[in-house]
């Protein structure tokens, strides 16, 4: 009976082998035991007793005697338990704590043994700010730690108090009482967690729980280290958490409340691009009484597109590099992560492509018509075909993800109700053609027009809206249909055949943004233009986007203009028709590689101009023969044709070839000839010069 009363007390909770422990360290009380139960209540003695006559109704006198000692033994172990195991079991949670302390401080002591860069904060009020999510930690209305935007309030700043050896306090601006530490539930298995805990004390009288280790990582950022347990401050982007191992949410930026400045606003500019072709977004933070806002660098900003799946953008979010994959409009959120701060800009891709079919290795073309306004849609291995255009498409988004698909070769005007030709499914749902579109329509464009592009890998397919079926090469000859095809037939390779209408390469020595100054020689030497004209129409490329300023001084009045990035000298000059015939009302001659300024934009040697610019000169015709008000030449032409050579040394080209009937400035001949040449920079021009220039 002995035996079994002690076994009452052995089996219960883990915490009791703690207090076993510690209790047979306790000498005197396990002397006593030991000898009253060695002496008087061994198992030999029991056993020699049992079992009893069956003619004793009670133990004989000295089998009561016996039973009486073991009894008295078991009342003292339990007077000695009651009186030993509030106080062990204390002591057997105290070494557990400080054994977990340890652990946790030699945790500690061999992360920081890797670095030196223990951090040491002046005693002060501090912002704590997440690196990657941006948020900064504060004191929620329920007092416990979490992380939001930038509020400036007191819940969002900390009292930082350096105690020596890296190690620091944080207590609550907001509330002094409660301090940034470890916790422990007192649930059975329960882990740290970070919490928000009440101590009165000052911080030099903090138990570790309450201390934290901040080694600097470089650049501006810190770990939290808890000085008792080794574990890091982390954030799940709302919380405050710990985590035992340093994740990219473990890394933190403090910056004292004085020092801190706040973004309040920032600049940044729709972009235009071709396809394939990657810009960075320039995101420029607004200063703050001259001094640029605390962390607003690029990684501070988080970009998402409107149109996530098939976006005609492609979004880095490391480098805040935007790439063009599909043509089209959409729109793209930036956010300053610390403040909540966006802006929403749109993103306009442009660009030629030609599409090659997976299985066939042939390319989707636009053959001869069947009717006035229909033509066969086939797979043509002949690449010399993309010259006619009829392999070449352009891919306009409509909404709700669908886009119409417009081949160039059959394009024939662009004024006019019906002037392009559009990718259409047949009624029968099986077959495509290309038909004649009024171009004007989006929304209410037929469906049999609408088509959904899906990526797979690097490949993309095309659904119809009406039918729901794919585009696929016919397996017996080289039409295309329609079908329901999930194999590799269905998948088409994307290529960019033009990028943009311009030329490559910028100004030597020269970065965004530029400014330009065009010095005429003299009023008296540009021929039949004014002063006037020449200065309205060459500011007529200002205002289309902020990278590009252009201004106009007459050299004889203005010697000394105001300094600019470039200086292009405006003179005229006596130019004869060459000798095929070809006369030109004025050209833009590029500098390159200390050429002065006589290697025209047209002709043979174009594709020099395809490099870095020296500077350029800027001609104006003056031969009376042939320019003279007789010529047949308008003044407007004229002065169109300068705002054009303005547009050359901008290093806009000529659009291409197989597209020259988009309406533009940059067209080749005169508005009173040629119905294409605008008379402003059109909606094209602008989208060529923002993708050259932003």
């Amino acid at each position: 009976m002995c035996i079994m009363s002690m076994g009452i007390f052995s089996s219960s909770a883990k915490k009791l082998f703690t207090f076993r422990v510690n209790f047979l360290t306790n000498v005197k009380h396990y002397a006593i035991i030991q000898a009253m139960l060695s002496a008087k209540c061994s198992n030999n003695k029991l056993q020699r007793r049992f079992p009893y006559e069956k003619s004793h109704a009670f133990p004989p006198p000295e089998g009561r005697l016996l039973w009486l000692r073991c009894f008295l033994a078991f009342v003292l172990i339990l007077s000695l338990l009651a009186s030993v195991l509030p106080m062990s079991l204390a002591a057997a949670e105290l070494q557990s704590e400080q054994m977990m302390e340890e652990q946790g401080q030699q945790v500690m002591n061999s992360t920081s043994a890797s670095t030196t860069a223990l951090a040491s904060f002046a005693t002060g009020n501090y912002y704590v700010n997440n690196l990657n999510t941006g948020r900064f930690a504060l004191r929620s209305s329920s007092g416990s730690g979490v992380t939001a935007v930038f509020t400036g309030a007191n819940a969002q700043r900390w009292t930082i108090t350096h105690l020596g050896n890296g190690v620091h306090t944080l207590q609550n601006v907001e509330t002094p009482s409660l301090y940034l530490g470890i916790a422990v539930s007192t649930a059975c298995g329960a882990l740290p967690y970070a919490a928000l805990v009440t101590n009165t004390g000052l911080p030099s009288a903090t138990p570790n729980t309450l201390r934290w280790k901040i080694v600097a990582l470089g650049n501006g950022n810190f770990t939290l280290q808890s000085v008792s347990y080794g574990l890091f401050l982390n954030t799940n982007s709302s919380a405050l958490t710990v985590t035992s191992t340093a994740t990219s949410n473990s890394s933190w930026r403090i910056q004292s409340v004085g020092g801190y400045t706040n973004l309040a606003n920032f600049t940044v500019h729709d972009m235009a691009l071709s396809l394939e072709q990657t810009k960075t977004l320039n995101i420029t933070p607004s200063l703050v009484n001259n001094v640029a806002p605390t962390w607003s660098a690029a990684s501070d900003f988080e970009l998402s597109v409107g149109f996530s799946a098939r976006s005609p953008a492609n979004i880095n979010h490391f480098t805040n590099q935007i790439t063009g994959r599909l043509p089209g409009k959409d729109t793209v959120t930036i956010q300053h992560k610390p403040t909540g701060v966006s802006k929403m800009i749109t993103v306009d891709v442009y660009g030629v492509v030609r599409f090659q079919n997976n299985s066939f290795s042939d390319y989707l073309n636009a053959d001869a018509g069947t009717t006035a306004n229909t033509y066969n849609i086939n797979r043509d291995s002949n690449t010399n075909n993309k010259n006619s255009g009829n392999q070449l498409w352009t891919l306009s988004y409509l909404n709700n993800g669908y886009y119409k698909i417009v081949n160039l070769g059959h394009r024939t005007s662009d004024r006019g109700a019906t002037d392009e030709f559009l990718l259409t499914a047949g009624s029968n749902g099986t077959s495509v053609n290309l038909t004649a579109a009024d171009k004007t329509l989006t929304t209410t464009l037929p469906h049999s027009q609408q088509w959904l592009i899906w990526f797979s890998g690097s490949s993309l397919y095309f659904q119809n809206r009406q039918h729901g079926t794919v585009l696929v090469p016919h397996n017996s000859n080289n039409s295309v249909v329609l079908n329901n095809s999930t194999g590799n037939e269905r998948l088409w390779t994307m290529s960019s055949v033009l990028l943009w209408d311009v030329f490559d390469g910028g100004y030597v020595g020269v970065t965004k943004p530029i400014t330009i100054n065009l010095s005429v020689e003299s009023s008296a030497t540009i021929g039949r233009l004014t002063m006037a004209d020449v200065y309205n129409h060459a500011t007529a490329w200002n205002g289309i986007i902020h990278n590009i300023t252009v201004n106009v001084f007459e050299a004889s009045i203005t010697p000394n203009p105001p300094p600019a990035d470039i200086t292009i000298p405006v003179r005229g000059v006596n130019i004869p028709p060459d000798p095929d015939g070809l006369l030109f009302l004025g050209e833009a001659r590029p500098i390159i590689n200390g050429v002065n300024g006589n290697l025209p934009i047209a002709g043979p040697n174009e594709i020099q101009v395809h490099a870095n610019w020296n500077g350029a000169v800027i001609v104006i015709n003056t031969n009376s023969n042939f320019i003279g008000s007789n010529s047949g030449f308008t003044t407007e032409d004229l002065r169109m044709n300068f705002l054009h050579e303005v547009g050359h040394a901008l290093k806009l080209a000529h659009p291409a070839y197989f597209d020259r009937t988009v309406v533009s400035i940059m067209n080749t001949g005169v508005p009173s000839q040629n119905a294409n040449v605008a008379a402003t920079p059109t909606q094209h021009d602008m989208q060529t010069l923002k993708s050259k220039w932003e």
